[in-house]
This record gives structure tokens, sequence and C-alpha cells, in this order.
């Protein structure tokens, strides 16, 4: 059975200068997971699995992480920046790292160095919640 997981993409766009340059060829690009955003949260919903142990006592929040997309798109340097224990920090480490590769973030047209930071939110169900204190 799998626990609900909630995600929370932070991202800071500079959405005021892009669209002061509407009329000319942005400067900078951000990363894009293929297939969007809504296919990152899907990625991550299918891959990410509730911590046995975190489930068992019952842990919910969040889990910070900062990474890299690299000039050739792949994921580097997954860090946890705040943890939440029981299984849940290495669980998110591990299916970002697993992560298949972005397009690049641009700039002057050129492929750089991005860094993320972004929290993945563990929650159990309500319906779990239950099943749990029966056992």
């Amino acid at each position: 059975m799998r626990a609900s997981i909630g995600f929370l993409l932070v991202l800071m766009l500079g959405t005021s200068t892009l669209q002061a340059q509407s009329n000319r060829k942005p400067n900078f690009t951000e990363p894009i997971f293929p297939g969007g955003t809504a296919a990152w949260v899907r990625y991550l919903n299918k891959n990410i699995n509730y911590p046995t142990l975190a489930r068992q006592i019952n842990i919910n929040g969040r889990v910070i992480l900062e990474f890299v997309v690299e000039k050739d798109g792949s994921v580097s340097n997954v860090k946890v920046t705040k943890g939440l224990g029981a299984g849940c920090d290495e669980e998110a480490v591990r299916v970002v790292s697993a992560s298949p590769k972005w397009t690049p973030a641009l700039k002057k047209g050129k492929p750089i160095r991005y860094a993320f930071t972004f929290p993945i939110r563990f929650q159990l169900s309500d319906k779990e919640d239950e099943e749990q204190t029966n056992q």
C-alpha cells in the first residue's frame, strides 16, 4: 500500500525581468525535467516509497534537498539540508539522484550548472493512519 506523498517544488523565478524582455530572446532559461513540472511530480510520486520505519512510527514532514542540474542535464550533488529521519532523507536522495537527465539551464544560449533547493513532503494519508492504529 502506498502512502500519499505531497511535493512542493520551490523555484525562484525572475518573471519581471523575463516579462520586460518578452520581445527579445531571453538570456536565461531554467532547467526543465523531461515533460515539465507535472512530469517531475509524477516521477517523484511513482518512484518514492514511504520508508517502512517512517510508516511504522507515523513520521510526517518535509525533507529539504539541494541538487545541481549539470551542463549535460545530469543530476549531481544531491544533499539533505533539512532532514526528517526514519529513512525519508535517504529515500528522497535516492529518487532525485536516479532522476533522468533534464534539459539544462541556458545562459546566453549556452548550458550552465544550476542549483535547485526544494522540499519533498512525506505525509501518510488518514486511511493509512487508521490502519497503523488498528495493527
